[in-house]
């Protein structure tokens, strides 16, 4: 178990890098949603021209008809992105920490243990995880 330790700099080095990470992977998400948001809108606005145009005979029907549909697709693929960024949440950086942490601890609480709490752990190391499909 002593090689699991991870020295406390590393923790907090480590901690420091993820809040640093996390930071930026935000704003990024955050730039796309307002590009995306910014496009949809650009889209809202050319199909009420478009639509305009169709009510003042500007356009025959078959076009408008293209170039309709091809806006509302469009619209689609933005709403869709967006609610995949929105939907695409970082696990708290804390929770990382915690658990190398934790794990760092570990030998430390061994050592600490009653011999029988030592001998079902020890049970555990030989133990192995079985993957089960649903269905």
């Amino acid at each position: 178990m002593r090689k699991l330790v991870i020295p406390a700099e590393i923790i907090t080095w480590l901690e420091q890098e993820l809040v640093t990470s996390d930071a930026r992977e935000q704003a990024k998400r955050e730039q796309a949603l307002r590009r995306y948001k910014s496009e949809l809108n650009r889209l809202g606005t050319r199909l009420d021209i478009l639509d305009e145009d169709r009510l003042d005979k500007r356009i025959d029907a078959g076009t408008y008809d293209t170039k309709a549909r091809t806006i509302r697709e469009d619209q689609q693929r933005l709403r869709t992105k967006i609610t995949e960024c929105q939907l695409a949440a970082l696990p708290p950086a804390g929770h990382a920490i915690d658990l190398m942490s934790l794990t760092s601890k570990a030998a430390a609480l061994f050592t600490d243990q009653s011999e029988d709490e030592k001998r079902r752990i020890r049970v555990l190391d030989q133990a192995t995880w079985q993957a089960r499909s649903c269905g």
